[in-house]
């Protein structure tokens, strides 16, 4: 694990460009949305939002929207650990197993 995790090249995130830093923050707003935008319109309830309020969507990307990018055997939720955000897996497969006792 540790030898594949040395040899993968890490993915890079919007956040982590400073040149987008000169950006405005609505032109920001609106690279995150069309960064996202694919993703979101593949829920029917982001569809019908997007359709309802394209500015309140763009908010949401520009201000709650992120990237997580895990690895092979990562754990992403741990047992009694109170998870704080919802994942929408955009590409790759998650096992999830529930030890009986957790």
């Amino acid at each position: 694990q540790v030898v594949q995790r040395l040899t993968q090249k890490p993915k890079l995130t919007d956040k982590e460009v400073t040149a987008l830093e000169c950006l405005s923050s609505s032109m920001r707003a609106e690279l995150r949305f069309e960064i996202f935008k694919d993703h979101l319109m593949r829920h029917p309830l982001f569809r019908v939002w997007t359709n309802i309020s394209s500015v309140t969507v763009t908010e949401l990307c520009a201000d709650e929207l992120d990237f997580i990018f895990f690895q092979e055997a990562d754990d992403i939720f741990h047992p009694g650990n109170e998870c704080e955000m919802a994942y929408y897996i955009a590409e790759g497969t998650v096992v999830y197993t529930q030890d009986p006792e957790s």
